[in-house]
């Protein structure tokens, strides 16, 4: 039996990383979420976050990429917005 290529390893230690992060980061998850979550009106309680606060949800959440836009004047894109959950979110 060969051994695993540098490539494979490094794969396979990236994917492990990814686990051990998400796990880490769950309890923080419930701590930052609790005031949307527990809610009677959540778009009110996104509303009344700090800006801070919701910037720390979104990163709980999701990694968000800006892509490159239209060079000049031109209107914002959507689709130069890509949102991804992050695992366990989606």
């Amino acid at each position: 039996m060969s051994r695993p290529s540098k490539a494979i390893w490094k794969a396979f230690n990236k994917a492990r990383l990814a686990d051990v992060e998400t796990q880490m980061a769950h309890p923080q998850r419930s701590r930052i979420l609790v005031d949307i979550v527990t809610a009677e009106d959540p778009i009110k309680a996104w509303k009344d976050l700090t800006l801070d606060r919701q910037r720390a949800v979104v990163v709980t959440l999701a990694t968000v990429t800006l892509l490159p836009g239209r060079p000049g004047r031109a209107p914002f894109d959507p689709r130069s917005v890509r949102i991804e959950p992050l695992p366990g979110m989606g």
